[in-house]
């Protein structure tokens, strides 16, 4: 066991520039692949080669006069995205060979999440023809259809429709679709293994360390399951009565994704100690995505199109403004010297990369064809940086813990005298990252709490007011009221106003002092109670 800490010890430091490193070359990877893979798809086993060409239109066009157009444009690799444009035909140019073949031929459409008619047009010699797409399950996101043997033409037509409606047109024999769909299975299989064992495995950390982070960790890893799940029609694959539920949609999923990513950037960072101004921040945007969620499933496929775009425009900006103000919160992490944070801005840019290429793939600015294999790599190798965050967080906390108590050892006589929960003051110092240096002169508050009337804020510093000897003295802190409070708060002092804290032991009593304000008094005493704090102050008294 020692080996192994001695092992992570010498790793740990050297973790971050690797990742870095890795993660860098794996975007590159997959960006060179996914561009390569557009314009080779062809390069597969085919019967034989086909071109593909496309043209999109504002109305509904004929056939007939269609297939007389020469103005198509060139459709790079396999992908299509029809944009702002509401239909499109797909000219799929086969060869002679290819419509001889004595296998079956099959057209393959991979779709997103836009479920209008696809269908196929042909020429027979005499007339043309049309014929539905069919779904190979009930999600209707990969849509086949056997290329019929009358045939005559060398071109036939793939009519879509639908506002941003974007996917990949393959040509294949029937085995090379039956190979790729069971390859696409183990892949997907793998993922969603690999996915199920992190939330068992941060559900156990939960129930047994009591550690929140690793809770919202399991319901951002839930959310991404069930979200590319849902995505890829694995849900209705399974259950197919969830096509008619409108929870149990990828635009559903993605909003609750982001509600998500907020909650745990809040317990990952620990934002209420090291920014409660970015913390407030995210927590307004988990609120505002809880209410586009809600009205999403209160008007699902009820509104007018330009609505619905413009809610899902919304609800995008949400998205953005939660994964920007998580990379300020990482930053200001780093900055306080908390390791993890270092993770957690690289699982950011990871992010934040990808969901704009991919926001500018949808709109049709960028032609690099995302998909859900693409957040699929994007999620794993998220989970895959954070762990390691994880357990660099668990090291960082195990070091300051060991010096905790190594400045404990010179005031413990002390504690013992006057019964401190000396347990209780390390995991108070360990939760609000109080400086362990600080010890000493938090010891000076900790040994006079039985006398302690209150103690009020000197700019950077603090004077605390305690009777000695039937009078009231003070002793001069080096430290301020938060770190006071973030380290004794919950054994012994309560905030009353910006500038005070009193002790929870003693017996005050709450006079008004004009019509609004009221005083904490006791003995000669008179501590200001701030409006702010008047509640909570009630509350305890």
């Amino acid at each position: 066991m020692g080996s192994l800490h001695r092992f992570w010890r010498c790793l740990l430091p050297h973790s971050f520039p690797i990742l870095v490193f890795v993660t860098i070359s794996l975007m590159i990877l997959s960006i060179g692949q996914v561009t390569e893979s557009s314009s080779s798809i062809s390069k597969q086993k085919l019967p034989a080669g086909y071109a593909l060409t496309i043209k999109k239109f504002n109305k509904s066009m004929d056939i007939a006069w269609l297939a007389k157009s020469e103005q198509f444009d060139e459709l790079a690799g396999s992908y299509f995205n029809l944009g702002s444009k509401p239909f499109g035909w797909i000219k799929v140019a086969l060869t002679d060979s290819t419509l001889s073949a004595s296998d079956k031929v099959l057209i393959n459409i991979k779709r997103n999440n836009i479920f209008t008619p696809v269908h196929l047009h042909f020429f027979d010699g005499n007339n043309w023809h049309k014929l539905p797409f069919r779904g190979s399950d009930d999600s209707q996101k990969d849509l086949v259809i056997v290329l019929p043997s009358n045939v005559e033409s060398s071109n036939v037509y793939v009519q879509l429709s639908g506002h941003y409606l974007r996917g990949n047109v393959r040509v294949m024999k029937e085995s090379d679709y039956i190979k790729q769909t069971k390859k696409d299975s183990i892949i997907d299989g793998l993922y969603f293994g690999f996915l199920g064992l992190f939330i068992f495995f941060n559900l156990v950390i939960f129930v047994v360390f009591n550690r929140k982070s690793h809770l919202s960790y399991a319901l951002l890893l839930v959310v991404t399951f069930i979200w590319l799940a849902t995505g890829q029609g694995w849900s209705t694959f399974f259950v197919p009565q969830l096509s008619h539920v409108p929870v149990f949609t990828a635009n559903s999923f993605g909003i609750l994704f982001s509600f998500a990513m907020a909650l745990f950037t809040r317990h990952f960072l620990q934002l209420k100690v090291i920014s409660p101004t970015i913390n407030k921040t995210l927590l307004y945007n988990q609120r505002i995505a809880l209410t586009m969620w809600f009205l999403y499933l209160l008007t699902y496929q009820s509104l007018p199109h330009l609505v619905h775009q413009l809610g899902y425009g919304l609800s995008h900006l949400n998205t953005l403004i939660i994964l920007v103000s998580s990379i300020f919160a990482a930053l200001v992490g780093i900055q306080r010297g908390r390791q993890n944070a270092k993770y957690y801005l690289l699982v950011m840019v990871i992010l934040i990369t990808v969901a704009i290429s991919m926001s500018l793939s949808a709109a049709g600015i960028m032609r690099i064809p995302f998909s859900w294999r693409t957040l699929q790599l994007a999620s794993a190798l998220e989970i895959s940086i954070l762990s390691i965050g994880f357990i660099v967080e668990y090291y960082q906390k195990h070091r300051e813990m060991e010096k905790i108590e190594g400045q404990l050892k010179f005031v413990e006589a002390e504690f013992a005298e006057f019964k401190i929960d000396s347990q209780s003051f390390k995991d108070n110092l360990s939760s609000n990252l109080v400086d362990h240096n600080l010890i000493p002169e938090l010891a000076k508050i900790l040994t006079i709490i039985p006398q302690l009337y209150f103690i009020k804020a000197d700019g950077n510093y603090s004077i605390a007011y305690y009777v000695n000897d039937g009078v009231l003295d003070e002793v001069f802190v080096d430290c301020n009221l938060q770190s006071l409070l973030g380290s004794i708060g919950e054994l012994a002092l309560l905030r009353c106003h910006k500038s005070y804290l009193i002790n929870t032991k003693q017996k005050y009593q709450l006079l008004r002092r004009t019509t609004a304000d009221y005083d904490l008094v006791i003995e000669q005493s008179r501590i200001p109670v701030g409006r702010k704090y008047l509640s909570s102050v009630r509350k305890h008294f």
